[in-house]
């Protein structure tokens, strides 16, 4: 039987034999054709057995997350997945910019050679692969608390930070009140205190969504939003290792619909859509996400949840469970920004490449919108402002939890 460890082992083997086979390219340019040829042709055969080992582990996990049906209730597997799945889209993305930026190095398409891209991309799939490695391997059925994908948060270009292992503490915040007042206002603030930190991870990966649009035609940005879940479309078919990158590109768009569904994102296309159009329209980010969120309903939905018998017991559990709650939402949408940060370094590299140019603002758009509409739809599942995702018990089912029953 396959084990969750053997396929992320595999695929990492995998990752890892492009960034050798990359840098083999690198160290091949101006020097003899032969060699370069080689080291070519070495690199999209390392492509194509990441791309298979990828196909093999997405298989798996989107196994795991399209039940085919409404789920009945939070699933910490399925979190542990999500989270996981959004890790692999910033690696593939990571590997994509790699193959679009060695062939950008070696001229195809008719572009002008500029290495500089490519050791950028080296390194920071390079840092991506060595944290990846640890955090994949631990077990689905294992504890995973906040701080397992910290090495996804380094933006592109940056230096490899070695990111420690969060500590078994950290599972579960102990909250212990030496009274039932004490319980209750801790409780209380720490609602309030969850919602703000809710708020304020998604209205990173929002800005940074809406500040990379802002260089993109607004009628690219319209039709990505209209398609929101649908696929871009034929990408274009530029030299070897462009083509190899576009085509990782493809299955970059398939993991972020997959990650939370085509017809999910179809439900909340609209939703998306008046997130994007109230922020140009001048509204203030938090108000537009607290709106997409229903921050306000849940704040109400919590009021009261004191009065009615609770424990102290209770509550302390509740206060932990949110406290844990928001970081792990805080963690998700940090490598959410990294992914926007990473895409935003392919569109560039891939702009330089005349065959690809051309397409370049539409795939980045979509892109782009995509992380929205999975950072919306994500933030909706952890204030439980929608039932179509249930992969966290949210904000208001802890609520919920810490009432007297």
């Amino acid at each position: 039987m396959t084990t969750y460890a053997t396929l992320t082992g595999n695929y990492l083997r995998e990752t890892e034999s492009v960034l050798a086979a990359a840098s083999a390219v690198k160290h091949s340019l101006g020097g003899d054709a032969i060699e370069l040829e080689m080291a070519i042709a070495g690199l999209e055969q390392a492509a194509a057995g990441q791309a298979s080992e990828g196909s093999q582990y997405r298989a798996f996990m989107f196994s795991a997350l399209e039940t085919g049906a409404e789920p009945e209730a939070p699933d910490p597997q399925r979190a542990r997945l999500t989270d996981d799945t959004l890790a692999t889209v910033l690696l593939d993305m990571k590997v994509a910019n790699v193959l679009l930026a060695a062939g950008q190095s070696t001229g195809e398409g008719g572009a002008q050679a500029a290495p500089g891209y490519l050791d950028s991309a080296l390194a920071d799939l390079n840092q991506v692969v060595e944290g990846a490695r640890p955090a994949f391997a631990q077990p689905l059925d294992a504890t995973t608390p906040p701080g397992r994908l910290s090495f996804a948060m380094t933006p592109v270009g940056a230096e490899a930070a070695e990111a420690p292992m969060p500590a078994e503490s950290d599972a579960a915040p102990s909250v212990t009140s030496p009274d039932l007042e004490t319980a209750t206002v801790a409780f209380t603030a720490q609602v309030g205190a969850s919602l703000d930190q809710i708020v304020a991870a998604a209205r990173g990966v929002v800005t940074a969504v809406v500040d990379a649009l802002a260089k993109i035609d607004p009628q690219h940005i319209m039709t990505a939003l209209s398609r929101l879940g649908m696929q871009v479309g034929e990408l274009p078919k530029v030299g070897r290792l462009v083509r190899k990158g576009l085509e990782k590109i493809g299955e970059v768009i398939d993991s972020l619909i997959r990650l939370v569904g085509s017809e999910i994102l179809a439900k909340a296309r609209d939703q998306v859509k008046q997130v994007w159009t109230d922020i140009q329209e001048g509204k203030y980010v938090d108000e537009v996400i607290g709106w997409a969120l229903r921050v306000d309903e849940t704040r109400d939905y919590a009021t009261g949840a004191t009065g009615t018998g609770a424990t102290r017991e209770r509550l302390d559990a509740a206060t932990g469970s949110l406290k844990q709650l928001s970081a792990r939402f805080e963690e998700s949408m940090k490598v959410g920004e990294s992914v926007v940060t990473t895409i935003t370094f392919g569109a560039t590299v891939a702009a330089l490449i005349p065959g690809a140019a051309a397409q370049t603002a539409l795939v980045a758009a979509t892109l782009y919108t995509l992380v929205l509409g999975v950072a919306v739809l994500t933030g909706m599942d952890y204030t439980d402002a929608t039932p179509l995702l249930k992969r966290v018990s949210g904000v208001r089912a802890v609520v919920d939890g810490a009432r007297s029953t």
